[in-house]
């Protein structure tokens, strides 16, 4: 059960940080417009453009982060980072979804 609402976080967080690493990319998919895409993904009826590129690619890599990390947790991948960071990425992703 545990692996299963791991791989269910993965596949929930990558496509949207590919989202991300689409738009730091200056895609507006699935708007037609950079003003389109701002109302529906960043919800300012006031701004036009969406935010720096920096910033949403900081926010694509925290989120891909967040899905490898779930991956991670439950075993089915290996990252280089040291053993006790394991449990720590896992209460870190609960405490940001609960």
């Amino acid at each position: 059960m545990i692996t299963l609402i791991g791989v269910l976080i993965a596949l929930l967080l990558l496509p949207v940080a590919t989202l991300h690493f689409l738009w730091a990319s200056g895609s507006h998919w699935p708007a037609k417009s950079e003003a389109a895409l701002v109302r529906a993904a960043v919800g300012a009826a006031d701004q036009n453009e969406m935010p720096p590129v920096g910033v949403t690619l900081v926010v694509a890599v925290g989120i891909a982060g967040a899905g490898l990390c779930a991956l991670w947790g439950v075993g089915l991948i290996g990252l280089p980072l040291a053993e006790w960071m394991r449990p720590a990425s896992q209460i870190v992703l609960g405490v940001i979804f609960t």
